[in-house]
């Protein structure tokens, strides 16, 4: 058995030991702990650590650029097609997919193959075009939640009117942000990770180190699969490859990508699984306590629930996607194949569509539009509570 599928055989076992810890690590005050722990601490260590070791060479730069150019498409086709796909237009589940889909985590799903199938060459050449998927979901995607946010609030627009103090302040309240500026302003002084003392090396190496490991057993302690769910992700996976693949396929008929291993490098990058990273980004919108009232933290942006079922599902399926066109090499690097297997991942996300609706599933309302539910309010006081007011239409409740 090759070093990529023991990794990929440890993350799956990490999952399972988070799952059976469910009973001894069930108090929310834990789960919390491990929350801080993530975010606060390793998950800045492993942005530091990644933003540093970046080394641009300039007659590759359209790396980052292809992969930010594929991460922009499948933003702009999930606005699209996800009210199309049962998740709404506006509303938490939608926005939360949003986050999701577009993101890439080459790093945990990608990399590991990349250099078992095809070397240290294209290894590296993964890790540049990275850095356009670390600028899109870090900078950019956390842009897009802080604009959701602050529309739910209606204190935001993109004119005048916006706050600068006020979206500034709530962008470096958080250590990854902060990891992030110290981090780009040591790479344009043209200092890297080798020219930082080793005291601050070495901690950040090993802080660094408890990311996946903790990260894989958080998702074990807090997912909860429901079919509905499980279906209506399966669907967008496969989409969201099959999309992968036709893109790809562009790629390699419009390039002159002459090597096989470019060519596979090409079909294996955006079959990645989600970000983590994106995770962190709602995580750290939904957790805003700037708000007037307290609509934003009953009804939030985000829905963290259906986001970690998404990483958990999506880390197995790109993995089996991508060792399944490491071992068929040959196969994939035809366009004409890219495109034949693509469009048949992308029927098969309609099929499941279609069958999500003719079985008329119908979806659990989230726990805060429960709770008010469930509390002793007249009609009279529905229509008059705050925090229904301040929802955006789509996402009230008569």
């Amino acid at each position: 058995m090759n070093d990529a599928i023991d990794k990929t055989i440890s993350f799956i076992f990490l999952i399972s030991i988070g799952s059976l810890l469910k009973k001894n690590i069930s108090q929310k005050e834990h789960l919390e702990g491990v929350k801080l722990l993530i975010f606060n601490t390793a998950l800045p260590a492993t942005i530091l650590l990644a933003l540093l070791h970046i080394k641009i060479e300039l007659n590759l730069v359209f790396l980052p650029v292809l992969a930010l150019s594929f991460n922009l498409m499948m933003l702009g086709l999930c606005r699209l097609l996800l009210p199309v796909l049962g998740f709404g237009v506006n509303t938490s589940r939608s926005r939360t997919m949003m986050m999701l889909i577009p993101s890439l985590a080459p790093g945990l799903s990608c990399f590991p193959y990349i250099l078992e199938y095809l070397g240290e060459q294209p290894l590296a050449w993964a890790a540049l075009a990275d850095l356009g998927n670390k600028l899109f979901v870090v900078v950019g995607l956390y842009l897009l939640a802080i604009n959701w946010y602050y529309k739910r609030k209606k204190t935001f627009s993109w004119n005048l009117s916006f706050n600068l103090k006020l979206f500034f302040t709530s962008l470096f309240k958080q250590p990854t942000n902060l990891v992030i500026v110290i981090g780009l302003v040591l790479i344009f002084f043209g200092l890297n990770f080798d020219n930082l003392p080793f005291f601050i090396k070495y901690s950040v190496e090993r802080t660094s180190n408890m990311m996946t490991p903790l990260m894989l057993i958080f998702i074990g302690l807090v997912v909860k699969f429901r079919r509905h769910q499980v279906t209506q992700i399966a669907s967008l996976l496969f989409f969201r490859a099959g999309i992968g693949l036709c893109f790809s396929a562009l790629l390699i008929a419009v390039l002159p990508l002459n090597s096989v291993d470019m060519k596979i490098l090409a079909v294996v990058f955006p079959l990645s699984s989600c970000s983590f990273l994106s995770y962190a980004n709602m995580y750290a919108v939904n957790m805003l306590k700037d708000s007037p009232s307290n609509a934003i933290r009953q009804f939030p942006v985000f829905d963290l629930d259906l986001a970690l079922t998404l990483l958990a599902i999506s880390l197995p399926f790109s993995t089996i996607s991508i060792l399944s066109v490491c071992v068929a090499k040959n196969f994939f690097t035809s366009s004409i194949n890219l495109l034949m297997v693509g469009t048949c991942l992308i029927l098969i996300a309609v099929i499941f569509c279609i069958v999500n609706r003719r079985l008329k599933v119908k979806h659990p309302q989230p726990t805060a539009q429960l709770t008010i539910k469930n509390t002793k309010f007249t009609n009279q006081a529905k229509k008059d509570n705050p925090l229904r007011q301040n929802l955006p239409v789509g996402e009230r409740k008569s």
